[in-house]
């Protein structure tokens, strides 16, 4: 069985999407409290022109985070109440960035 943290499913924590143009897919990702209607499947998807993400959770509206320039656009990867640590680490050490 792989080794997986806290905040993600044996489905793993970050991979290209098939689905969407300069996607990340987090086909699990755990939150605070409070937050449930944030958890599972999220897709990061990366405008590079905009130097913006924009994450689809899996209800709701969609986050917007503009990255300044000189910013990592992969550090920036946070919402509120959203565990995102280990995607923003799986994102980075498996050069999922940039996805397009």
């Amino acid at each position: 069985m792989p080794t997986r943290g806290p905040n993600v499913t044996d489905e793993g924590t970050a991979r290209g999407c098939a689905r969407h143009t300069c996607c990340i897919l987090a086909p699990n990702v755990d939150v605070e409290p409070g937050f449930d209607h944030l958890r599972g499947e999220w897709h990061l998807q990366w405008v590079p022109g905009d130097g913006a993400w924009f994450l689809a959770p899996p209800k709701g509206n969609v986050f917007e985070i503009r990255v300044a320039a000189g910013e990592d656009p992969v550090a920036a990867l946070e919402v509120e109440g959203v565990k995102l640590d280990e995607v923003r680490r799986a994102v980075a050490g498996d050069s999922l960035f940039p996805p397009c």
